[in-house]
């Protein structure tokens, strides 16, 4: 059972690995979809593939839908509702659009279709090889460093790095990870010479699946 946040969206591997993915739908996209609030984003919707089955690889986004309290709304959950709106419209009529639905009465599902170059990211997410998920080239434009020297921003810089780091399976950052796993397991394996193991561990199905 996911536990949505009402003030950041929930923190699994596919927001990790494959949320930027959602650029490759271009400006016009990113800019509508900007202003929606996402609560979540998964591999799937146990719900949903019971009625429909989704032939596509596809990205599952939960958004926040506007608050209503005492049967009124606020100027900025008004204005909300307008983007909220909008976008639906602008989405039914994409090609990657694969559909839309209500979760429940504050949340709302959009799913996306994956470009047909990236059909195979998902299988090699599913078994933690996160090396092999894109080339250097697809990191590169995927997973881009921001300009900006607030601390949000260096701190979103410091986990792009270290994402990029995992996905290029730079062996610098070998130690790092070995490091993370001794602490957590408390183990005390050493570095290895040759280094043939991924940076992360594979997913939980049960956080990359909605309702699994």
């Amino acid at each position: 059972m996911i536990n949505f946040s009402d003030d950041k969206i929930f923190d699994n591997r596919t927001y990790k690995y494959l949320f930027p993915l959602l650029r490759t739908y271009g400006q016009g996209f990113c800019t509508n979809f900007s202003k929606l609030f996402k609560l979540g984003i998964f591999i799937g919707d146990m719900n949903y593939y019971t009625v429909k089955p989704t032939v596509v690889p596809s990205l599952y986004v939960v958004v926040r839908l506007p608050r209503i309290k005492d049967h009124r709304m606020s100027d900025n959950d008004r204005a909300y509702l307008e983007w909220f709106t909008n976008f639906k419209q602008f989405l039914r009529h994409q090609q990657y659009y694969e559909t839309d639905y209500s979760i429940d009465v504050d949340k709302h599902m959009f799913v996306f279709k994956l470009l047909n170059n990236l059909s195979n990211v998902i299988d090699n997410f599913l078994m933690g090889k996160y090396s092999q998920m894109f080339t250097k080239e697809q990191v590169n434009k995927y997973f881009t460093f921001t300009l900006g020297q607030t601390a949000i921003e260096k701190e979103r810089n410091k986990a792009t790095e270290e994402i990029r780091s995992i996905l290029l399976h730079d062996n610098t950052y070998a130690q790092t990870y070995l490091d993370k796993i001794n602490k957590q397991f408390g183990t005390t394996l050493k570095l290895e010479n040759n280094v043939n193991w991924e940076f992360d561990t594979p997913p939980n199905l049960s956080e990359e699946i909605l309702n699994y």
